[in-house]
């Protein structure tokens, strides 16, 4: 973590320690408002210069619209998915060997990233993205999604998105863990973090449950072949969360990486290739529960 990041650390806590103090209601409002609210970074030059040789094109998302871009024709279509924070072109490793199987290769800005309008998203705003991405391009052979990207990808398949194979990298267990380590990190109180949880059920009308919220529940019952991928490494999601969501899944295998963190996991060649492996090999998947790729670091 470096010193901009800790200095924004330390100035959340103080404003946040100052508005619990004042009323916890107040806070939680304030606190799921940032909670909300991805950071965004300008894309390097090698991800703009991939996005260029891409077909732009807009798909509908209620009152907005969402930038889609693709790569090749084939009715085999694969959507690569960011993850918080991240961009369409994050995933752009993939592109070029997908193309070279036959693919054709989609990606977009979800909600309140990259080029999109919005500044405030959810993982089930996020989630009907991802269902709204499908519709516009036509079905899909598979998924590639990363992160939290992951977990709304999980949320899609639940609403009923059919993708005959799907490969999760680095995905976290559940909503509720997010959210928590997200009220630790700023030290707010269990009540304030209840209060989060709260007000963002109430933006849906109560109609779903915290306890519902996590990947394996999701995807339980599904028929896609999924792969998922983690490194034993990665300090953002830890790689427990991996374990949890494979062990009630049927038809899955998790590949375990190693030094590759939570990021360069998306560049390296070895998970490029056995990622579009997947991708190419038909049927169901016989279940695995780990096999390592050892790369080194």
């Amino acid at each position: 973590m470096n010193l901009k990041t800790r200095m924004l650390i330390w100035i959340l806590q103080a404003k946040y320690l100052g508005l619990t103090i004042l009323t916890p209601a107040i806070a939680a409002r304030f606190a799921l408002k940032r909670f909300l609210t991805p950071p965004r970074h300008q894309p390097p030059a090698a991800e703009k210069a991939v996005l260029q040789e891409a077909r732009l094109e807009y798909s509908p998302f209620f009152h907005s619209r969402l930038p889609v871009w693709r790569w090749g024709h084939s009715k085999h279509r694969i959507l690569l998915v960011h993850g918080w924070g991240g961009r369409g072109g994050q995933l752009r490793a993939f592109v070029q060997p997908l193309l070279d199987a036959g693919f054709e290769v989609i990606t977009f800005d979800g909600p309140a990233h990259g080029q999109s309008r919005q500044r405030q998203t959810t993982m089930i705003e996020f989630a009907d993205a991802i269902v709204s991405v499908a519709q516009h391009v036509g079905s899909l052979h598979g998924i590639i999604a990363h992160s939290f990207g992951a977990a709304c990808t999980s949320l899609a398949m639940h609403y009923g998105l059919n993708v005959p194979h799907s490969v999760l990298i680095g995905c976290p267990y559940a909503a509720s863990d997010v959210i928590n380590d997200f009220g630790k990190a700023l030290n707010l109180s269990e009540k304030v973090i209840r209060g989060m949880r709260r007000r963002l059920r109430q933006r849906y009308k109560n109609s779903w449950r915290w306890e519902d919220m996590n990947c394996a529940t999701l995807l339980a019952g599904g028929h896609s072949r999924i792969l998922i991928i983690h490194d034993l490494h990665d300090k953002e999601v830890a790689y427990a969360d991996a374990g949890k969501i494979i062990s009630r899944l049927k038809h899955s295998s998790l590949l375990t990486t190693h030094h590759l963190g939570h990021r360069r996991i998306l560049k390296e060649p070895a998970v490029i290739e056995r990622v579009v492996k997947e991708m190419t090999t038909p049927g169901r998947m016989a279940k695995l529960v780990d096999f390592s790729l050892a790369i080194n670091s």
